[in-house]
Formats: C-alpha cells, sequence, structure tokens
C-alpha cells in the first residue's frame, strides 16, 4: 500500500514539474510576443527575433492556448519584416532588405493576409525599381536590367520600369531585346489605358528605327530601309514621319506608285498646320516619273509654295505646261 502511495506522489510530483515547467515556457512566449508586439516598428530585426522564439516555444508546448498564441505571432510577422526590410535598405544593405520583404510577402501570403502582402509586393517592385534607377545611373546596365525585370515580376503596371529596361538595352546596344520590351511595355500602358507613357515608348522605338533606315539609305540600301521603317510601322502606323522616308527610299528604287501611297499616308498622318508642300512636290514628282501628268499637275499646284514654290512652278509652265 505505501509502495502505490508512495509512486502515485512521485507521479503527481513529476506532472506538477511539468505543468509548472510548461507554464514557465507559455509565459516566455508570451512575454517575447507581447515586447515584439511592443517594439517592432522601432527594433524590428529583434522583434522578427522574438517572434519566431515565441512560435518555436508554441509549436512545442502543442496546446490550444499556445495554438492560439503561436496564431497572433505569425500575424505579427509580416509587418516586422516589413520594417525590417526599410531599416535595412536605409542603411544600404540592399540585399538584405529585398529579402526580409519577400519573407513579409510570403509569411503574409501563408496566413491569407492578403492586404499585408500586397503592400509588400508594390514596396518590392519600388525598391527594385529604385535600386535599377540607381546601378543604370553608374552605368552597370546588366544589373541595372536584371532589377528591373524583378520589379516587373511584382508589378508590371509602374510603367517607367519598361522604359529604364529599353534604354538599358539601347546601351548595351542589344537591339532586338530593347524593341521586345518597348512592345511589351506598350502593351503594359494599354491595359493601363496610359496613352502618355505608351506615346513615350512608341516614340523611343521609332526614333531608333528611323535612325537606322537613315544609315541604310545613306549606304545606298534602299531595301533595307525599307525593311526598317516597315518594322517601324508596327509600333505606330500613323506617323507621318514613317511613310515620308518610306517614299524616299521607294523613290530611290523608282517604285513609283509606292512612292504616292506612302506619300498620300504622310499626309493622312500630318497634324493641322503641319507643312505638306515637300510631300506634294515628292508624290508630283513621282506621278511625273509615272507619266500621270494631270495627277502631277494637281500635285505640283499644292506644293508650290515657300521652299517648293520655284521648282513646283517651273515643273507646271516649263516641263509640264499645265493649263
Amino acid at each position: 500500500m505505501r509502495r502505490i502511495i508512495t509512486t502515485a506522489v512521485v507521479a503527481f510530483c513529476l506532472a506538477a514539474f511539468a505543468w509548472g515547467a510548461a507554464a514557465q515556457e507559455m509565459k516566455e512566449a508570451v512575454d517575447l510576443y507581447n515586447g515584439a508586439a511592443t517594439s517592432f516598428k522601432q527594433n524590428p530585426q529583434q522583434a522578427v527575433a522574438d517572434l519566431q522564439k515565441s512560435i518555436e516555444i508554441c509549436e512545442a508546448l502543442n496546446s490550444e492556448e499556445s495554438g492560439k498564441l503561436a496564431n497572433s505571432a505569425r500575424k505579427l510577422l509580416p509587418d516586422a519584416y516589413f520594417y525590417l526590410a526599410q531599416e535595412l535598405y536605409k542603411k544600404q544593405k540592399t540585399k538584405e532588405s529585398f529579402a526580409a520583404m519577400e519573407t513579409s510577402k510570403t509569411s503574409s501570403e501563408a496566413i491569407g493576409d492578403m492586404k499585408r502582402a500586397n503592400r509588400a509586393t508594390r514596396t518590392l517592385s519600388s525598391l527594385y525599381f529604385q535600386q535599377g534607377r540607381q546601378m543604370q545611373l553608374v552605368k552597370n546596365y546588366v544589373e541595372a536590367i536584371e532589377l528591373c525585370k524583378k520589379s516587373l515580376q511584382q508589378n508590371d503596371r509602374v510603367l517607367d520600369v519598361w522604359i529604364v529596361i529599353a534604354q538599358c538595352q539601347d546601351s548595351l546596344k542589344r537591339y532586338d531585346d530593347m524593341l521586345q520590351t518597348l512592345r511589351d511595355g506598350m502593351d503594359a500602358a494599354q491595359r493601363a489605358a496610359n496613352l502618355a507613357r505608351k506615346t513615350d515608348m512608341q516614340v523611343l522605338a521609332t526614333n531608333h528605327l528611323k535612325a537606322e533606315a537613315i544609315k541604310r539609305q545613306e549606304a545606298k540600301d534602299p531595301k533595307g530601309a525599307i525593311a526598317i521603317l516597315t518594322k517601324a510601322l508596327e509600333f505606330d502606323a500613323h506617323d507621318a514621319t514613317i511613310y515620308q522616308p518610306l517614299a524616299v527610299a521607294y523613290a530611290s528604287l523608282k517604285e513609283y506608285e509606292e512612292v504616292i501611297k506612302n506619300v498620300d499616308l504622310a499626309l493622312e498622318c500630318l497634324r493641322p498646320g503641319e507643312d505638306n508642300t515637300g510631300l506634294y512636290f515628292m508624290k508630283a514628282s513621282a506621278q511625273q516619273a509615272n507619266g500621270d501628268t494631270n495627277g502631277a499637275c494637281e500635285s505640283y499646284k499644292l506644293a508650290a509654295f515657300g521652299t517648293y514654290k520655284s521648282a513646283a512652278e517651273h515643273e507646271m509652265k516649263d516641263v509640264l505646261k499645265c493649263k
């Protein structure tokens, strides 16, 4: 009987000791959580460590009470990582900052807190872009492109990112990549209904292609110029300054119907008030070479102003004998 009583007492003491130890550990987990909850903005690095330790203790205790505390710690953890990322970025520890912000995002997603996940996503996009711009300014174009692409992975609606990538690719003479970036950026701008940014990217693409076409034309390669300018039309089919050099290139090949066609398209694209006399003179010359005297006379009449006045009048009076 005494042995049974003694065994019972020992078992009770062990249980009491275990309960006491668990209570002490639970208190430690609560203290860690409370400390983090009051200091995560001022000392986020310590708050992250305290929350992780609190969760670890709670998971080991595996009780209903500890489970509730662990959930509360998990809800606070994304905020602690968010402020830690900001603190690290201010200290110019960019890689560590990005890693902390990524953890803020993933820990938010793990608990289904999309509000905080989206906040981290937006901030990551901004941080990657800022760092990419800094790399561009110091002419580290490869690193700048990599960082800007990471920015787009977070949020492809920040349209300036597309432009910076294209500029860096231009600096690296990776022109095909640049043009594809601008195509993709224009699509993103279209989805965002941002006409101004779409126009900026159109201009970057078409200016590059027009410059390349001029080089081909100067090298007596009108077919090459035509191929490049045709590609430019994929970016902007309403740009008179693309159709005009196309007409010039076709004139070099004596393809007068194409000259007339492209001049007419250029005329359609001119803004009100823009000078059209040069285009009409080019059209008249093509019509004249093509044997269309009446058409040439009409076009020369429209060209007979300003710079082209004397030349147009000479063709009408002395060459074509226009009525």
